[in-house]
Formats: C-alpha cells, sequence, structure tokens
C-alpha cells in the first residue's frame, strides 16, 4: 500500500515541477515577447502551433498549447493535424524521422504501461 501512496507523491511532485515550468513560460512570453490572446483562439490555429512546436522538441510548449486548448473546452483539430501529416511526409528524410520517433514513442507508452 506505502508503494502506491509513494507513486501518488512522486506524479504529484512531477505534475507539481511541471507546471511551475509551464507558468514560468508562458510568463516569459507574455512579458518578454507581448504574447497572448489564446482564450478567444480557435482550435485551428492552436493545434497548428501546437503540432508545429512538437517539432521543436520543448514539451513544456507542446503542454501549454494542450492547455489552451484544453481551457477553451476545444479539442485538437484533426484537419490541422492531416494536414501537417500530408506535408511532412511529402519528405522522405521527414518521413524516416517520423517513423522512429514513433516507434520509441510506442516503446516508451509501452514500457510505461507495463510498469504502471
Amino acid at each position: 500500500m506505502s508503494e502506491k501512496i509513494a507513486a501518488v507523491n512522486s506524479d504529484d511532485i512531477a505534475i507539481d515541477a511541471f507546471t511551475a515550468a509551464m507558468k514560468a513560460k508562458m510568463r516569459r512570453s507574455r512579458e518578454e515577447k507581448g504574447r497572448g490572446g489564446w482564450q478567444t483562439a480557435s482550435a485551428a490555429h492552436l493545434t497548428y502551433l501546437l503540432v508545429e512546436h512538437l517539432a521543436k522538441g520543448d514539451p513544456v510548449d507542446v503542454a501549454n498549447f494542450a492547455m489552451m486548448l484544453h481551457q477553451n473546452g476545444q479539442n485538437i483539430d484533426e484537419a490541422v493535424v492531416q494536414a501537417y501529416r500530408k506535408a511532412v511526409a511529402g519528405s522522405e528524410a521527414h518521413e524516416e524521422e517520423i517513423i522512429m520517433r514513433t516507434m520509441m514513442f510506442s516503446s516508451l507508452a509501452t514500457g510505461m504501461a507495463k510498469a504502471g
């Protein structure tokens, strides 16, 4: 039973740390770059930004765009995702990279599911 409590606590600690990183990034974007207005942005625009930031590799950016969609009561816009996939799949080099990343993610997710 104490192992379950420790796992929950470690989850809470990780989520709190990640949330702090999200807040800091949002604050910097707002104060230093003058960004804002996500509350009125379309799901298509936020999805585009989320997908664009996947390629940049910063999970905090991706999480912030996911948070924006969530808080606006929006879902990820499938048409934007499909358009991105088509654009990226046009290049063989990008296609190979996507396949490798997908395989790595799948392996990681499978390992996490087994561990949980």
